[in-house]
C-alpha cells in the first residue's frame, strides 16, 4: 500500500516492480558485501558459506534450499497454499541466491582492505540487508520465503515485534554454523557482523519500516 495525499491506495504495477527490485538489490548486494568483508554475514548467509566450505557445494544452492524449506514451513503453519505466491517467492529466492554469489565475488578485493574499513563496510551491509528486507516485506507480493516466514510469525505470534522475530529466525542458521565449527574445527563468515546482525537486524528492519520510503506501508496484516 502507498500513502499519497493522506490517503492509502494500492501500489501500481510499475511501483510494485520498482520496489521489489530495489528491495532485492539492497538485500542481495548487502549479503554479498558482508561475505566479502569476512567480518560476519547475516546468519543464513553465514550458514550457507560454512556449508559451502564443508561440502564444496556453492553457497547459492544452500541459500535456495533454505528458501524451499522456509516456504514449506509457512505452508504448514498457514495450512494453505497460494501457487502464484509460492512460485513468485521461488523466483525471488533464485534471483537472490544468484545476486549474493555474484556480488560476493565482485566485492572479493575488499578482503585486502584495512580492518577498520571492513568493519564499516560490514555495518553498511547490515543496514542494506535490513532495508531491503523491510521494503520487500511491505510490498508483500513476492519476497524471500525466509522473510515471508518472519513476516508471518512477526504479526501472527509476536505482535509485530521485528526484533524478536529476527532473533528467532537467526537462531537456526547459527546452530548450523556452530555445528559445522564443532565437526570441522573451522568457521567462516561468523564474526562481529554476525553478532550485530543477530541482535540488530530486526531493529534495522523496524527502523526502515518508518524511515525508508515512508509512504510505503504494509499491504496486509496477519
Amino acid at each position: 500500500m502507498y500513502i499519497q495525499n493522506n490517503q492509502t491506495r494500492p501500489l501500481k504495477g510499475s511501483e510494485t516492480i520498482l520496489f521489489l527490485l530495489l528491495g532485492l538489490f539492497y538485500n542481495g548486494l548487502g549479503n554479498g558485501l558482508a561475505v566479502a568483508t569476512n567480518m560476519g554475514s547475516a546468519a543464513w548467509t553465514a550458514a550457507a558459506t560454512n556449508l559451502q566450505a564443508f561440502t564444496l557445494i556453492p553457497k547459492g544452492y544452500f541459500l535456495f534450499t533454505f528458501g524451499i524449506l522456509a516456504a514449506l514451513t509457512l505452508i504448514l503453519l498457514t495450512k494453505e497454499i497460494s501457487w502464484p505466491h509460492l512460485l513468485g517467492n521461488l523466483i525471488f529466492v533464485s534471483c537472490f541466491s544468484y545476486l549474493v554469489n555474484f556480488s560476493s565475488q565482485m566485492f572479493a578485493p575488499v578482503i585486502g582492505a584495512p580492518l577498520w574499513l571492513r568493519i564499516i563496510l560490514d555495518l553498511i551491509s547490515i543496514i542494506m540487508v535490513g532495508t531491503g528486507v523491510s521494503i520487500t516485506m511491505r510490498v508483500n507480493v513476492i519476497t524471500h520465503p525466509l522473510d515471508d516466514l518472519v513476516l508471518y510469525t512477526r504479526f501472527k505470534y509476536l505482535h509485530g515485534n521485528a526484533f524478536v522475530a529476527q532473533v528467532i529466525n537467526f537462531t537456526f542458521p547459527l546452530i548450523i554454523s556452530l555445528t559445522i565449527w564443532y565437526v570441522s574445527g573451522t568457521i567462516k563468515s561468523v564474526n562481529l557482523g554476525t553478532l550485530i546482525s543477530f541482535f540488530g537486524q530486526g531493529l534495522v528492519i523496524g527502523w526502515a519500516d518508518t524511515h525508508v520510503i515512508r509512504s510505503l506501508t504494509f499491504r496486509k496484516n496477519f
